[in-house]
C-alpha cells in the first residue's frame, strides 16, 4: 500500500518495468489503460498487450465479433478493424460465452451506452447497449475501430499506488494511437523507449526570464 499518487487516474497507461514481473504472467512487459481509478481507492484497467484471445475458443470471439459488426454495419462504417482479446485475469468468464467483464474500447463519439476515457478513446462495458445507439454526425467517415477485451486488471484500495512508488509502473497519458495503431506486440517496447529516451535527455537550459516593463525605482 501506498500514499495516493498524484494525478493518476482514468485515460492514464501503466507501463511495466522490465524485471518488475516474472515472465508468463499477463502483466510481463504489458500496458494497461486505467478505466476506473479514485484517489486513494482501487483501480480496474484493462491490459493493452495481452495476446489476442484465441484460447477462448471460437464461439466467445465470434459472437462478440457478430453483435459488433452488427452495430458497424448499422453506421455505415466505410472500414472496420476489430480485435478480441484478453483485458486481464479477472472474471474472464468461460470459454464457450460472453463473460460478463466485457470491455469495449472504440473510436466511435456519440454511442449511447459509452464513455470517453481519454481523448479519442471510448469504452462501452455492453455489447446489447451499443446496438440500439444511433451514429453521431460527426463520426460519418471515421474509420471504425474496435478492442473487445475479456477480463480487467484490477487493484484493491491504494495497491496499485503502492506499486507505483515501489518502482513497479511508470505512467504517461493515453492518447488513441496507443489502443488503436499500436499492435499489442510491441506497444511495450515502444513505449518503453519513448520513456527511457526522455531520461536520457539533458534538462532544457532555462532562459532568463525577460520583464515586459523596467522595474520601478
Amino acid at each position: 500500500r501506498g500514499a495516493p499518487v498524484p494525478g493518476l487516474g482514468p485515460g492514464r497507461l501503466l507501463v511495466a518495468r522490465e524485471g518488475a514481473v516474472p515472465p508468463g504472467s499477463v502483466f510481463h512487459r504489458s500496458v494497461v489503460l486505467l478505466l476506473e481509478c479514485s484517489p486513494g481507492g482501487g483501480a480496474r484497467g484493462v491490459v493493452l498487450t495481452a495476446p489476442d484471445d484465441d484460447t477462448r475458443g471460437p464461439a466467445a470471439a465470434a459472437a462478440a465479433r457478430r453483435r459488433l459488426a452488427a452495430l458497424w454495419g448499422r453506421l455505415s462504417s466505410p472500414e472496420q478493424q476489430l480485435r478480441v482479446g484478453t483485458g486481464g485475469p479477472v472474471a474472464r468468464g468461460g470459454a464457450r460465452q460472453l463473460p460478463g467483464a466485457v470491455t469495449v474500447l472504440h473510436n466511435r463519439s456519440g454511442l449511447q451506452g459509452s464513455h470517453e476515457v481519454s481523448n479519442g478513446i471510448y469504452c462501452a462495458r455492453n455489447l446489447e447497449s451499443l446496438l440500439e445507439t444511433e451514429n453521431d454526425e460527426g463520426s460519418e467517415d471515421t474509420t471504425t475501430r474496435a478492442s473487445v477485451l475479456f477480463g480487467y486488471a484490477g487493484w484493491a484500495s491504494r495497491q496499485l499506488d503502492g506499486e507505483i512508488r515501489a518502482g513497479g509502473w511508470r505512467v504517461l497519458d493515453a492518447a488513441a494511437d496507443h489502443v488503436f495503431q499500436h499492435p499489442g506486440a510491441t506497444l511495450w517496447a515502444t513505449l518503453t523507449a519513448q520513456l527511457d529516451d526522455g531520461h536520457r535527455r539533458p534538462p532544457p537550459q532555462r532562459q532568463q526570464a525577460q520583464m515586459p516593463f523596467p522595474p520601478q525605482q
